[in-house]
């Protein structure tokens, strides 16, 4: 028999079976969505950072705290796109917009003295922010994690995050690489613990299915030129919202209390320990996950001129969240602003429930 028609044949065929899988989850159950919302503006905040902030040290840098006022854009999102999330867990330092209506029910608001141990605060790491979120009390087993660059545009079911009882991801094997020009100790770290429990073999021959899904679509032949490797060499990283099990945090962290210890201790981030990552690779090895589409996402860096982007999201009707991610080479603040500012009001013109003016 032709090898490529065996090839299609058998696409066709985990196809039809992901297609019988969606038709039979029309309740994911109660879902909960995370945000982490900091304002770069608040003096509170700022006398807390420079009284820890080395300001030799890179990670200091502001670019990753700068507020570019989409937040109100985040929740109509959701209000319009994804009305049946349980609640909606506001992560902050302690600060809030002044716009943000807290008496609404699907609201909680949740302070970082609120779950994470004291002894790490106050931080200003995202990363102790996102390693501590299955302590928050209230939170559901399945959860949603987002940053607040990312944006939900288009209509969604909670079966776009949960089937099955498990997250919605894409499973693609990667070479680490940096997404800032060079490996990072913590992305060792990251894969060193999932090759530390797991035998890649033993994975792909469990999950292949899964793992060589049709809706990985090209991106499975990255994974086919790294079957030669013994050990997991890293993890495609999908810069969108990460569907999250509490139960699956909580076990990272009973294998790897003192690698998640020590990444807690870092007021700014560093290399060390583990990030979030870690939680999902674990999901994705032990196959607790169902494949999802890769183009129900996609990563877009801001930069000083943004009408391709902006055409790029109106074009592409398949996706359905966005991240808009901010970065230093943005020379022209004020277009940036205008034209991303501009984007949503289009998109997104009546005001949410979330909103109290």
């Amino acid at each position: 028999m032709d090898k490529d028609y065996q090839v299609r044949n058998l696409l066709k065929i985990l196809a039809e079976e992901c297609q019988m899988s969606d038709s039979a989850n029309q309740n994911a159950g109660n879902i909960d969505f995370v945000i982490t919302w900091v304002d770069s503006t608040d003096p509170e905040w700022i006398a807390d950072k420079a009284q820890y902030a080395d300001t030799n040290v890179n990670n200091t840098n502001n670019v990753r705290y700068r507020n570019w006022d989409t937040l109100r854009y985040w929740f109509r999102g959701v209000e319009q796109y994804a009305p049946w999330v349980h609640k909606v867990f506001f992560i902050t330092y302690g600060h809030l917009p002044r716009w943000l209506n807290v008496s609404n029910p699907k609201l909680k608001i949740v302070k970082h003295s609120d779950y994470i141990p004291e002894k790490y605060l106050p931080t200003f790491n995202s990363r102790v922010i996102e390693n501590h979120m299955h302590l928050i009390s209230g939170l559901g087993d399945r959860f949603v994690y987002f940053n607040d660059d990312m944006f939900i545009i288009r209509k969604t079911l909670p079966t776009d995050f949960f089937k099955q009882g498990k997250p919605c991801d894409s499973f693609v094997l990667n070479a680490l690489t940096g997404d800032w020009g060079g490996i990072t100790d913590i992305q060792c770290h990251d894969v060193a613990v999932i090759n530390k429990y797991f035998d890649k073999r033993d994975v792909l021959r469990k999950h292949w299915k899964k793992i060589f899904h049709p809706y990985n679509r090209g991106h499975n032949l990255r994974s086919i030129a790294l079957l030669p490797w013994k050990h997991f060499t890293g993890f495609m990283d999908f810069h969108t919202a990460q569907s999250l099990l509490k139960s699956s945090v909580q076990t990272v962290w009973n294998r790897e209390p003192d690698l998640l210890e020590l990444s807690s201790k870092d007021r700014f981030r560093e290399n060390t320990g583990v990030n979030h990552w870690v939680f999902r690779y674990w999901q994705l090895v032990t196959g607790q996950f169902v494949p999802r589409d890769i183009r129900f996402s996609k990563f877009y860096y801001l930069q000083d001129d943004n009408r391709e982007m902006i055409y790029d999201i109106r074009r592409n009707k398949h996706i359905k969240l966005i991240c808009i991610n901010d970065n230093d080479k943005i020379k022209n603040i004020e277009n940036a602003y205008t034209q991303q500012i501009e984007m949503f009001r289009n998109m997104f013109p009546e005001k949410s429930s979330f909103e109290s003016e």
